[in-house]
């Protein structure tokens, strides 16, 4: 018990992406992450301490220390949920796993976004989140690409659980746009949440990718990304 984790921030704010956008969320940014997608907008490095509101807490912190902080700082009632985010939170996963079960006994729903690398994972913590905020990555826009292993987790994962992030860009391969719905042959899932990469995409390129998905019984709702819109964190 009590395992340690490194933190970038913690901060309250509302959801800017996705399915919950518009949720009042208290974000946990896990520092650290190695999957080095290009043009990453977060910064993610460890750093000797962190805050919560304003007061200071040392890196790594122990998964007991930071629920007490949370609790001395929010009123759990008034947020949707506790949105961990990262960097890539999988890859501390003992710590992760360790905070959740201490945060699920606090009856507030509990929101994981994760870049689609380490899914088998996710299998381990299905009982503790509520819901998995996964991306699909595109080499094409981020260097790096998702797996066929990701999909097939994903048939195990029941459909109100989760929901697919698939970031575009005017430079989309649409190759790997096609391996995309051959992957998701099988999987329970009848939409994808589409949001342009660092405000790059034309109106034309996501009609093309709406065209090719609608034709597999899949809709996409484009969600900007509206914390960048209003300029809060």
């Amino acid at each position: 018990m009590n395992k340690r984790g490194y933190i970038k921030e913690v901060f309250s704010s509302y959801q800017g992406e996705g399915k919950y956008v518009g949720a009042k969320q208290i974000f946990i940014r896990f520092a650290g992450c190695s999957i080095n997608c290009k043009g990453c907008d977060t910064n993610y490095t460890v750093a000797d301490y962190f805050y919560i509101d304003d007061k200071k807490y040392k890196n790594p912190v122990t998964s007991k220390e930071l629920l007490c902080g949370l609790k001395y700082s929010y009123d759990f009632k008034k947020f949707h949920s506790i949105a961990i985010t990262g960097g890539e939170p999988l890859e501390q996963f003992e710590f992760l796993n360790e905070l959740a079960i201490m945060l699920k006994k606090e009856k507030i729903k509990l929101f994981l976004e994760t870049s689609g690398f380490y899914s088998e994972k996710l299998l381990n913590i299905i009982d503790l989140f509520d819901i998995f905020s996964i991306d699909v990555k595109l080499r094409s826009v981020f260097g790096v690409k998702c797996s066929k292993d990701l999909f097939e987790v994903l048939k195990q994962i029941p459909d109100f659980k989760y929901y697919l992030k698939l970031v575009l860009n005017n430079k989309v391969d649409f190759n790997e746009l096609n391996d995309v719905l051959l992957y998701l042959e099988g999987v329970d899932i009848d939409k994808i949440y589409t949001q342009p990469f660092n405000e790059q995409l034309s109106l034309g390129i996501l009609e093309l990718v709406n065209d090719i998905f609608s034709e597999k019984g899949i809709k996409l709702f484009f969600v900007p990304q509206i914390h960048k819109i209003l300029r809060i964190r």
